[in-house]
């Protein structure tokens, strides 16, 4: 039996300080898609992420 569990987690980035607060937004989440590739020896999937708050 699976069951979907939620995990709250904090990432601190350094990112280009001429970017807007947006662009880095949208750079730290491809980073996290890079990241998650697929691993079949894992016994857990990503189903999703939201990135819900950002700051400088």
């Amino acid at each position: 039996m699976r069951e979907d569990v939620t995990a709250t987690v904090q990432l601190i980035y350094d990112c280009p300080a001429d970017a807007s607060l947006s662009a880095q937004s949208d750079m730290i989440h491809d980073d996290v898609v890079r990241l998650l590739g697929a691993d079949s020896n894992n016994t857990v999937q990503l189903r999703g992420l939201t990135i819900q708050h950002v700051q400088s």
